[in-house]
């Protein structure tokens, strides 16, 4: 991403981990034993499920768990869109 982004904001709620739900850091580190936003794209959350909607419908609503200041998230990742075939 171009541009510059706050850093070191804690990032809460990453307590919250699931079996069925997979956080992926990209863009953190720790400070002082918390894991704080190092820029760009901080975090990357994947579910698990028997279908498509099952695994969206978890990643989602862990996202409501996890919280940062600015925090922003795209809510098309994994939709199939108009034209696209599966």
């Amino acid at each position: 991403y171009p541009g510059n982004y706050p850093k070191a904001l804690p990032i809460f709620g990453l307590d919250q981990q699931t079996d069925d739900v997979i956080v992926f850091h990209a863009g953190t580190t720790l400070k002082d034993e918390q894991v704080v936003t190092a820029g760009g794209r901080v975090l990357a959350v994947s579910g698990k499920g028997d279908s498509l909607a099952s695994a969206l419908a978890r990643a989602y609503h862990h996202i409501e768990h996890l919280q940062f200041e600015g925090m922003q998230y795209r809510r098309d990742i994994g939709r199939i869109s108009e034209g696209m075939t599966r």
